[in-house]
């Protein structure tokens, strides 16, 4: 801004004689547009605090690392959640970051929420489902023939998972239920998968869903062996391996349960593979009766291997903040605090970038210059415009993240020059002769005189020393020779200091005078 301003101030000095103040003042208020900005301890130093109070508006891309909530309420940078996203194995995938919620394979539809949803006790993403106990809960039906709960679907491998927090253990608390029934015949069979609490633990209820080879009647159960506990976050596991008729539950990952749905009842036996019946009624119900919170339920098309037991991701995420309008160029950026939890082997590294112009509105021109915020900046950093960029490290169980609650930096804003004082003006013929008192400054440079032929309009042409402004150099008197005697000449002056571009000051008082072959006369 004040650069603009100068420049304009040069070509266009009528049009910024009494506005350059202004602009200068604003230059200064873009740097804490978004930010906090207060007095520092050197008198002239601000401070800018990103995040915190004023919350995370600064950052400008992420990857990998998202602005979340933490328990107290406050806004943190933290890794992203690791979340499943859909493949073409994808059957179903409810997040329960949102409600009512979307399945993210497209697959199915809500047709029926009486769910909200909880971010303060999200397990995976931004959200978990809350379940109060209402009978159904949430109701899905297929919005594709290529569903594997749609009428008529014949399966292969598959595997249901979700994430559990069981507020109670009372029985009759469906977890999933799935009615249907197929056509052997003349006879119309009933079909039903249903997972429930029975006893404390999980139960697996499938009703002639695993087909024999004869079409006949076949029901399986699988009993959980591991209890439930209460009040905690735990990953179940359902996983069917269409060679071997195996259907196995995990518990957080680890073996729980086993049977076989084939002609031996073992290992070794002919696989009996699931279909839904024509006759299905298309609907599946989850949560009918369950208390507590649902999160990240998903059906695939294949025997997950390994399911996922990550709360965050196990690669490096990354946050970088808007540029920063310091407000003038050459500003030193001082010093750089941050506060940050890094939960066991978890970490963050910090990078900043400063340059007196941007590359993009978005982006810096330069390479990061990597620093640990707290100790003294290497090499005296200035510029206009500042840059942070977060890298947010991870450890190796993929259940604690980093979180940057603030970062805070000063810097001193490198003012322009005081306007020059005590102009006075002494006619002569042909001539003005300026004087003004010396403008203190360590890096002041010069001063330029601007003249015209009315108030505060500096157009003015005809001196031999050139048109408006003149650069004078670092005088504070200055002839002005080749004017008309006769002619009302008004004058202000201008100090600059070093900067490129350098910043100018506020004109000075504006005096006039008229040359005269007689010296003194006139104004």
């Amino acid at each position: 801004m004040a650069s603009s301003a100068s420049k304009a101030a040069i070509d266009h000095p009528i049009r910024y004689r009494r506005v350059i103040g202004h602009a200068l003042i604003a230059a200064g208020a873009l740097a804490v547009l978004l930010f906090l900005s207060a007095p520092g301890a050197h008198g002239l130093d601000k401070t800018v605090v990103l995040g915190g109070a004023e919350q995370w508006n600064s950052i400008a891309t992420a990857d990998g690392a998202v602005v979340e909530t933490d328990a107290a309420g406050n806004q943190v940078l933290a890794l992203s959640a690791d979340q499943y996203t859909p493949t073409n194995q994808t059957d179903l995938l409810l997040h329960f970051n949102n409600a009512p919620p979307t399945d993210a394979s497209g697959n199915y539809r809500v047709v029926s929420s009486l769910i909200s949803v909880s971010h303060r006790w999200a397990r995976i993403g931004s959200g978990a489902g809350v379940f109060q106990g209402e009978n159904p809960a949430l109701v899905l039906t297929p919005a594709s023939d290529g569903a594997l709960f749609s009428p008529g679907a014949r399966w292969q491998d598959f595997t249901i998972e979700f994430w559990m927090y069981a507020a109670n253990l009372s029985d009759g608390q469906a977890i999933l239920l799935w009615q249907g029934a197929r056509q052997q015949g003349t006879e119309l069979i009933p079909q039903q998968v249903e997972c429930d609490i029975v006893g404390g633990k999980l139960s697996w209820s499938f009703r002639n869903f695993f087909v024999p080879p004869d079409g006949s009647r076949f029901t399986l159960s699988l009993n959980g062996s591991s209890d439930i506990v209460p009040r905690e976050w735990h990953h179940y596991t359902l996983r069917f391996d269409s060679g071997t008729g195996m259907v196995e539950q995990l518990v957080d990952g680890s073996p729980d349960a086993i049977v076989y749905a084939n002609d031996s009842g073992a290992e070794n036996g002919t696989a009996f593979l699931p279909a839904a019946g024509t006759g299905s009624l298309s609907r599946i119900e989850i949560g009918a009766g369950f208390v507590g919170f649902l999160d990240e339920l998903r059906v695939s098309t294949s025997f997950v291997e390994n399911p996922n037991m990550h709360q965050y991701r196990l690669t490096a995420g990354s946050a970088i903040t808007l540029p920063i309008d310091l407000g003038y160029t050459d500003s030193p950026l001082t010093s750089v605090t941050a506060t940050a939890a890094t939960p066991g082997n978890t970490g963050v590294f910090y990078y900043y970038r400063i340059a007196n112009v941007l590359s993009s509105p978005d982006s810096l021109p330069g390479s990061w210059v990597q620093f640990a915020p707290g100790t003294p900046l290497i090499g005296s950093p200035r510029g206009r415009y500042v840059q942070f960029k977060f890298e947010l490290l991870p450890d190796g169980t993929g259940n604690s993240t980093p979180q940057v609650s603030s970062l805070t930096f000063t810097y001193t804003p490198h003012l322009p020059p005081a306007p020059p004082a005590y102009l006075t003006a002494a006619p002569g013929n042909g001539s003005v002769t300026l004087s003004w008192r010396k403008v203190i400054g360590s890096d002041l440079k010069g001063y330029r005189i601007y003249y015209g032929g009315q108030p505060g309009n500096y157009f003015g042409s005809g001196s031999t020393a050139g048109s408006s402004p003149i650069d004078v150099g670092n005088v504070t008197t200055f002839k002005v020779d080749g004017l008309t005697n006769g002619q009302l000449y008004y004058f202000a002056v201008v100090a600059y200091d070093s900067s490129t571009p350098p910043h100018l000051s506020g004109f000075s008082n504006e005096v006039a005078a008229r040359p005269s072959t007689i010296a003194g006369a006139g104004p």
